[in-house]
């Protein structure tokens, strides 16, 4: 598609810009059975969690702040970005 619109040149310079950018060769190849991921056409894999796992979550991060505020005196301190 990138090359019967005149862009087919420009993975080949991305690849070249990452190449030198980070000091590494990739090297060419083609691996024989390997099946790319289309992620927009395939079906969502989601695990639905009961609401029990997220309490027990929230209560472990409640139970760590206080443990390290309480008895290990750490303080909350809250920094401005710019």
């Amino acid at each position: 598609m990138m090359e019967a619109e005149g862009l087919g040149h420009i993975p080949n310079q991305m690849v070249e810009r990452l190449e030198a950018a980070t000091g590494n060769t990739i090297p060419p190849g083609y691996k024989a059975g390997l099946e790319p991921m289309f992620h927009l056409w395939q079906p969502l894999r989601a695990v639905p969690r009961p609401l029990l796992f997220y309490l027990v979550a929230e209560l472990l991060a409640l139970w760590t702040y206080l443990i390290a505020t309480l008895v290990l005196g750490f303080k909350m301190q809250v920094r401005r970005t710019r």
